[in-house]
């Protein structure tokens, strides 16, 4: 099974090359064989951007290729020597081995392949930087990307952005590549203003280097050129003996290569090798696929790149870089950073303190009502106090008992039930007033919503009263029918308005004169007709009264009667029967978004049937509920 599997995914991976490869027009599928001669070593800041460079785009190609990477080394051993070693060890080594191109990076290494004519003859040549005048020979295939260091531009730009009084020079005479960069730039120069003073620091060691430049006029640059140094016996390479130059100098340090940067030079007008090798493995692509070679625009592979921590360290002015200038290494400040979550956080900050000062102004007014509520209690307390005194002593255990009772009315009436009437009377006034009909709509919204809390607020003083024990059902006589004619004129306009029937059937055999708080009993049919007719849109609610055992032709002292609300709504799941009479429960949490209530009315109307010697049970599945509270009269 798992060879199989495995011979699947082969198979695919190979098919999807095929696809890739033919969509390209690929004339081979075999390797391209390149190979680099590299005039310096692995660890070069300038041939690391380079290679980058040249495997990025290699790589990314569909047909596969091959890099061998051969360095001379040429900066920390002798350059002679080197060339000689070379010669053989390319000779012995690459003679049976396949070569598509060859590519030779900077002076010394396209000195060495002019030194071996036979060497691959046949194979096309990309010398890369080879040096100034540096040509194909007659019938050689191949292109000379000599890349150009603007040392004009670069230079007149430091200049021009510091105005210096003296420029230091570091470069080096002893080598191909760091006298040809030496050249150029001290004829450059030569072109400057007079007044600007000149020095030369040509193959001096890096402790003086060192001690020269931190011993600088401050008014002074460097310009930096590649130079190969040892320490301690340890050849450097040029980023690094930048950056033991940079860390004591005194002045600003330009330069004209990009691999540079990072090393604590400034920066300037940098060429990219990173760039450069992109247009060289581009070359080697048109080579494969048969197109010629072209030359490559300089001025493409340069632009002004600066250090932002050297320009803050030498406090050089950011409104003076050149246009279109790159900032590296930029470090923004923590406003910057963090600007976004400043800004969350203060407005956050305003809002809560908003909220604050809103609230403590509620909490001041409601205070201040309170207050006003107990000097009106106090002053007439007084006054009853003072027309009461002769029955002072017959009423005392009166008070004491109704004390806890006319706390909670106080308390419940004056701050709830009071203001609400207050607020559903002012709104009706408002109503009469003119009004447009949005301020229409808007009191409605209001009227509703009050309506609505004060329902909330009966019930739950229902409930306190119940949970105290302080409710007491009354006993007197009453008609069974004023309890029909009652549901029958509160629910049926509701029933017509949803399209529903809303039936009320009274059994012969119950005789209509009873003995009881109809009160209650409204209380409970209307809170179990009201979920009814909430919950049911098509269909019927019924309502049957009768007796539960036998005939009932007279009054008798206690006889149970049956009281049963049936609906083809909803419907109840079995699972949430149990807790459908418990406090503030609902049998669905997405009821209460969508019909509103508290979960109240169900405790309270079981509460008051067993407080009438009676109880309410449920019966229902999806689709319908039958809820029949039995009580005993």
């Amino acid at each position: 099974m798992f060879k199989s599997i495995l011979g699947l995914l082969f198979f695919l991976v190979f098919t999807s090359f095929s696809v890739v490869t033919e969509e390209l027009d690929r004339p081979s599928q075999q390797p391209v064989q390149v190979l680099l001669l590299n005039s310096f070593n692995q660890d070069m800041p300038w041939q690391q951007s380079v290679e980058s460079g040249l495997r990025q785009i290699l790589d990314s190609q569909a047909i596969p290729f091959n890099l061998f990477i051969e360095n001379l080394d040429v900066g920390r051993f002798d350059e002679a020597e080197q060339l000689a070693l070379f010669k053989y060890y390319l000779l012995n080594k690459y003679a049976d081995k396949k070569v598509d191109v060859v590519v030779t990076q900077d002076a010394a290494a396209a000195i060495l392949l002019r030194q071996l004519p036979q060497f691959h003859r046949s194979v096309p040549r990309v010398y890369v930087e080879p040096g100034a005048g540096f040509k194909l020979l007659a019938g050689e295939r191949g292109l000379v990307l000599n890349t150009t260091v603007n040392y004009q531009k670069a230079s007149n730009s430091a200049i021009k952005l510091m105005q210096p009084d003296k420029v230091l020079v570091i470069a080096d005479t002893n080598n191909s590549i760091s006298l040809e960069a030496h050249n150029a730039l001290v004829k450059v120069l030569q072109l400057q203003n007079s007044k600007i003073q000149i020095e030369t620091l040509s193959n001096l060691p890096v402790q003086q280097l060192v001690e020269r430049l931190e011993t600088a006029q401050r008014n002074s640059i460097a310009l930096y050129t590649p130079i190969f140094r040892q320490v301690d016996g340890i050849p450097q390479t040029p980023y690094q003996t930048a950056i033991r130059l940079a860390e004591k100098s005194n002045v600003p340090i330009f330069t004209y290569w990009y691999p540079l940067m990072g090393s604590g030079v400034v920066g300037g007008y940098l060429l990219s090798g990173e760039l450069v090798g992109q247009q060289t493995a581009l070359a080697i692509i048109r080579h494969v696929q048969g197109q010629p070679f072209v030359n490559v625009e300089q001025s493409s592979l340069s632009a002004f790149h600066y250090d932002w921590r050297q320009l803050t360290k030498f406090g050089i002015d950011f409104g003076r870089l050149p246009e279109n200038s790159i900032l590296e290494y930029y470090k923004p400040s923590f406003y910057e950073q963090y600007k976004s979550i400043i800004f969350v956080v203060f407005a956050a900050f305003v809002v809560l303190i908003s909220l604050l000062v809103f609230v403590v102004s509620l909490n001041t007014r409601r205070l201040n009502l309170l207050n006003e509520l107990e000097s009106e209690r106090q002053l007439l307390e007084s006054r009853v106090l003072i027309r009461t005194q002769d029955l002072e002593k017959a009423k005392n255990e009166a008070e004491n008992s109704a004390k806890a009772k006319s706390e909670f009315l106080a308390n419940m009436s004056h701050e709830i039930r009071t203001p609400m009437g207050g607020v559903i009377g002012l709104t009706n006034l408002l109503k009469q007033t003119p009004l447009s009909d949005k301020q229409r709509q808007y009191l409605d919204k209001i009227g509703y919503s009050a309506d609505q809390l004060l329902v909330v607020i009966n019930d739950i003083l229902d409930f306190s009263k119940i949970e105290s024990g302080n409710i007491e059902l009354e006993a007197h006589p009453f008609s069974i029918n004023t309890v029909t004619d009652y549901l029958t004129a509160t629910f049926d306009t509701v029933a017509q308005e949803k399209g529903i029937d809303f039936v009320v059937s009274l059994d012969s055999k119950l005789h209509p004169d009873l003995v009881g708080d109809i009160v209650r009993i409204n209380q409970v049919l209307i809170n179990l007709c009201s979920n009814a007719l909430k919950f049911t849109h098509q269909g019927q609610v019924r309502v049957r009264i009768y007796p539960l055992e036998g005939n009932v032709d007279a009054p008798t002292e206690n006889y149970p009667i049956v009281f049963s609300v049936s609906d083809t709504g909803i419907g109840i799941e079995n699972d949430k029967l149990n807790s459908l009479f418990d406090a503030f429960t609902q049998a669905d949490t997405s009821t209460t978004r969508k019909f509103g209530g508290t979960g109240l009315g169900l405790s309270i109307s079981k509460r008051l049937c067993q407080l009438m010697q009676g109880d309410i049970q449920v019966d229902s599945e999806l689709g319908g509920a039958q809820l029949s509270p039995l009580s005993c009269i």
